[in-house]
């Protein structure tokens, strides 16, 4: 009787360990997930609002200034 009680109580401790470890794994595969896909999201939003300074002075060869790039309508 104690033999199979012991042998229960060992099967019992490795499943618990195997979830445990499992759980590990499966909740740094989520967080790893949740963060890419943010960084991803993030980035691309970056790259959808990113505004483009065009060149509209008539020299050919000088040092660009700040009057040389467009001016949008609030004068940026």
């Amino acid at each position: 009787m104690g033999f199979d009680f012991l042998s229960q109580a060992a099967k019992f401790l490795q499943e618990q360990k195997n979830y445990k470890r499992w759980l590990a794994v499966f909740l740094c595969l989520a967080v790893t997930t949740v963060f890419g896909t943010a960084a991803a999201l993030k980035m691309y939003g970056q790259a959808m609002t990113h505004q483009v300074k065009v060149l509209e002075c008539q020299y050919e060869v000088h040092e660009h200034t700040d009057d040389c790039y467009e001016k949008d309508e609030n004068g940026d």
